[in-house]
């Protein structure tokens, strides 16, 4: 913005001409560049603690994990590097068989979080009683908040052979189970462990299920009504495809926190019976804090988190493609 200025000079000439002001184009430039400076610089403190926690807590680990699954080192003792010594033995039929124990138990916590929990959610948003939503709500959520570890030692107790309920009454009704209990089966162990997973942590996935039905526009089941389309029509023609990335999204998550199960092996079998529930969490931690073989269980952290990294990035690629695919979404769209 410019402004007029008078001058006279010696010979009584008025002359006026245009005094610049700092408030053009270029102040205002500086002011916005001055305004981003602060604003990154408030992010970079805002994420700056996060950071710091993830690198003490997350990364410093992981790091000291990779340097350790080269080296034979037994807590106490010297530190002897030994190359991919520690690697080969993840090759070995215990480790194997601990992976077989792993993946069974990861797919089978998936297909019985995300089919229920899918179908049960969107039931759920359907209800037209408040009242009812927050009963049912409040009976899939209220085992999640006990707790893990309280789950388990409760199922313990409940499935015990000798005076648990679910025996004595299953018994009283006609049905027979292992004498040893479900427990101590080879065969119904892990099944059972599936059961208890699935009473003790359904109540999360439910609620994130719940969250993606509800952003569903009510506008398109009402003209889906208008066009005679039923309920179950409606489920696949508009529940099912404008909820694929609230269902991808639970099925990632799912595995992530199954594939690292620990808790329920640890208190209600301890890896038995003949190892058929032990899991690759569960082993790690005896062979670092039982065995002391530090190495040994670096190596299998360091594989259990490349198996975990590639097959979230494989779902990952795969649930992008499905959901545009499902969405009628294209690049060309755009």
């Amino acid at each position: 913005m410019a402004r007029m200025s008078v001058r006279e000079t010696r010979g009584g000439t008025v002359r006026i001409r245009p005094r610049h002001t700092a408030s053009g184009p270029g102040r205002r430039t500086d002011t916005a560049r001055a305004r981003r400076r602060q604003e990154t610089l408030a992010g970079y403190l805002f994420i700056g603690p996060a950071t710091v926690l993830f690198i003490v807590f997350l990364g410093g680990p992981l790091l000291a994990a990779l340097i350790f699954s080269f080296t034979d080192w037994q807590l106490l003792g010297p530190i002897h590097f030994v190359g991919l010594s520690n690697f080969r033995s993840l090759f070995s039929a215990q480790v194997l068989q601990i992976f077989g124990n792993t993946f069974y138990f990861t797919f089978g916590s998936i297909v019985l979080h995300i089919v229920p929990g899918f179908c049960l959610a969107a039931l759920v948003v359907r209800l037209r009683s408040k009242t009812l939503k927050y009963i049912i709500q409040t009976m899939y959520v209220a085992p999640f908040l006990l707790g893990y570890a309280s789950a388990a030692l409760l199922w313990e107790y409940m499935l015990n052979p000798s005076f648990g309920p679910v025996p004595y009454y299953l018994h009283k009704i006609g049905l027979t189970l292992p004498f040893a209990g479900l427990l101590n089966s080879p065969a119904w162990a892990m099944p059972t462990l599936l059961g208890v997973d699935e009473w003790a942590t359904f109540g999360f996935l439910f609620l994130v299920l719940v969250a993606g039905i509800q952003q569903i526009p009510e506008e398109l089941y009402e003209a889906a009504s208008l066009d005679g389309a039923g309920p179950l029509r409606q489920m696949f023609r508009i529940t099912i495809p404008l909820s694929a990335p609230t269902i991808f999204y639970a099925i990632i998550v799912n595995f992530i926190l199954a594939f690292q199960i620990f808790t329920p092996m640890y208190i209600m079998t301890n890896g038995g019976p003949l190892g058929r529930t032990e899991s690759m969490v569960q082993y790690i931690y005896q062979q670092a804090f039982q065995s002391f073989q530090i190495g040994t269980a670096s190596a299998l952290a360091v594989a259990s988190f490349i198996i975990i990294a590639l097959l979230t990035v494989v779902q990952f690629t795969l649930g992008v493609r499905l959901v545009r695919r499902a969405t009628g979404y294209s690049e060309a769209g755009r």
